[in-house]
């Protein structure tokens, strides 16, 4: 579904790696969200 192998998503869980801004939205809308910009002057 988003091309993210298991072990990726491993490493991703438990940071050891990151992901693109690509992956991230691909995984993101599996689970049924949306990646968007921060607001200027949001944390």
């Amino acid at each position: 579904m988003t091309g993210l192998s298991q072990a990726q998503l491993s490493y991703f869980v438990n940071g050891k790696r990151t992901l693109t801004f690509t992956t991230a939205a691909r995984l993101a809308g599996v689970l049924g969200l949306e990646l968007k910009p921060k607001k200027k002057g949001e944390k």
